[in-house]
């Protein structure tokens, strides 16, 4: 979600707002129809309302925390708003991201580094990836299932297939008569 009353969104993943004054109840409706609800820390309180929100309410599993590098401040407060305290002390200064915590069905933390690790070669060179590598670690430590992403569809669309369907073996024949009568 967009930061309200920016006046430009930040480059990166796409944005939607929601009213200023009624915010909570659309971010606890999106928690609910989420699969994963992944938060970076910040100082905004509202972040801190969104993962005590996310720890009352939600299965452990559905969490995900990024861990700044800079704000090693964060994670001394972190684990006041968990059940079980993540304890994150190596946090790599200079990062954007530095750590990545899932939780197991106890609330117990489970926390990933975001490399590219000394004598790691950076190979990819990009952020994105060490946070994406360090995500997929994170929630296979937990045994988190892997969901498949599937195709999302209503009934007017339902609706279009068919036709489509039915329309391609109706052109075929269509096709193969005229090939018939035509010399």
């Amino acid at each position: 979600m967009g930061r309200p009353g920016e006046r430009l969104p930040h480059l990166g993943a796409a944005r939607f707002y929601l009213p200023g004054d009624d915010w909570q109840s659309g971010v606890l409706r999106l928690m609910e129809l989420s699969q994963l609800i992944v938060l970076r820390l910040g100082e905004g309180e509202g972040v801190w309302w969104e993962v005590d929100q996310a720890v009352a309410g939600q299965p452990p599993g559905k969490l995900v925390l990024l861990i700044p590098g800079d704000r090693p401040d964060l994670t001394e407060r972190l684990d006041a708003h968990l059940p079980v305290p993540a304890g994150i002390k190596d946090a790599i200064p200079g990062r954007w991201t530095s750590a990545v915590v899932a939780f197991r069905e106890d609330w117990t933390p489970v926390v990933q580094p975001v490399g590219p690790f000394p004598g790691e070669k950076n190979r990819y060179g990009s952020t994105v990836f060490y946070v994406a590598r360090a995500m997929q670690e994170a929630l296979r430590s937990i045994e988190a299932r892997r969901r498949a992403m599937g195709m999302r569809t209503n009934s007017h669309l339902l609706a279009v297939y068919g036709k489509v369907l039915l329309l391609v073996p109706a052109l075929f024949l269509v096709a193969h008569f005229l090939r018939l009568v035509l010399p």
